[in-house]
């Protein structure tokens, strides 16, 4: 699935078409720097959630990168926030539900599996 571009300020994002092209090169040519990776580790799977930065800037200071998690669509986004408690708060929630979900696919995984029906392979074995 395609990234999806959210900003906190619900302001339409005119210039979408060029970020998704490349997001980071996006951010980088812009002045951004990344400054906090951080994992998200459950079970088997895991992401890396990034926060970028812009020091002179007066709005769009922070973008917010949200990865694709792994067996689901639709869940690749890049926020774009001005104030750093919207973004600690947007980080601790996104890093929550990112874990929940990941662990949610895996149960459901390890169900199916436990059941012959191997789906996370693209493998059904129902009798």
């Amino acid at each position: 699935m395609a990234l999806r571009i959210m900003r906190l300020d619900k302001r339409e994002e005119t210039r979408a078409g060029e970020i998704v092209k490349d997001w980071r090169k996006w951010a980088t040519d812009n002045g951004y720097i990344k400054k906090v990776s951080l994992a998200v580790e459950e079970g088997r799977m895991s992401i890396t959630l990034e926060t970028w930065e812009r020091h002179s800037a007066t709005e769009d200071t922070y973008p917010f990168y949200h990865p694709e998690i792994p067996t689901t669509t639709d869940t690749e986004v890049l926020y774009i926030l001005n104030d750093k408690d919207q973004l600690e708060r947007m980080s601790g929630i996104s890093k929550h539900l990112a874990s929940d979900l990941m662990r949610r696919i895996q149960l459901h995984a390890d169900a199916d599996m436990i059941n012959g029906n191997d789906r996370v392979n693209g493998n059904s074995q129902q009798a």
